[in-house]
């Protein structure tokens, strides 16, 4: 798999409608010990404290990022990092309503923590029932942390990522799934730029099922046909 960064696409760069959007909430899951804490310290303040010095995760903790993307709009993530450990699970789908776009984390290095992703993904599902369509669902983002680490380290192959994604129906295009390290900031920002164009996209084109009309403007004050902002 090869990612891509997040695009916005448009055609008429001297006219481009801007998305105004005060906020987009993302749930992140994955087992304890994979590095989401981690990964959203990197994207948020650009830093990595090292192994063995983040606290898991109790409950949840809520972290914030404003985007800017290629097209212009400005987005604000509400980052919802949720605890690992089977005993707070409970606690977790809470915080799955009204959520945006869902990243599913993994550890390269533990086939157990990808095949667990099986159970996250349903009980993420089971909260976004009542869809229209599955095109309507939030968008799913996959990462493989831990990609700094030698090869010879790794125990989940490219085979088996894909494996998983044919078992869960998932899109096969490269850009939903990104190896990362929050160690060194691989594909960390790029990943999550892909899943907030994703994101608008879906508000636009599902906007009674995201719940959220976005208001689009031309920067002269009339509204625009409508957005452009769509991942790669």
């Amino acid at each position: 798999f090869v990612p891509h960064s997040a695009q916005c696409f448009d055609n008429l760069p001297n006219q481009r409608p801007q998305c105004r959007l005060a906020s987009v909430k993302i749930v992140v899951l994955g087992d304890a010990g994979v590095g989401k804490t981690a990964l959203l310290h990197r994207l948020v303040h650009s830093g990595f404290h090292g192994d063995g010095i983040y606290r898991a995760t109790i409950g949840s903790d809520l972290l914030m990022k404003r985007l800017v993307l290629n097209c212009g709009a400005e987005v604000t993530l509400q980052l919802w990092d949720t605890a690992g450990q089977e005993r707070f699970r409970s606690l977790n789908r809470a915080y799955f309503r009204g959520a945006d776009g869902c990243v599913l984390v993994f550890d390269l290095t533990s086939t157990a923590s990808l095949a667990s992703l099986t159970h996250w993904r349903q009980e993420f599902d089971s909260e976004r029932s009542g869809f229209e369509s599955a095109a309507a669902l939030p968008p799913l983002l996959l990462l493989g942390n831990k990609a700094d680490l030698p090869t010879g380290s790794r125990a989940v192959s490219g085979r088996c990522v894909a494996a998983w994604r044919s078992a869960q129906q998932l899109p096969s295009d490269a850009e939903r799934y990104f190896e990362c390290s929050a160690k060194t900031g691989l594909n960390v920002e790029a990943a999550f730029r892909h899943l907030a164009a994703a994101c608008l996209s879906r508000r636009q084109r599902h906007p009674m099922e995201a719940g959220l009309r976005l208001a689009l403007t031309n920067g002269t004050g009339d509204s625009a046909s409508g957005c452009v902002c769509r991942p790669a």
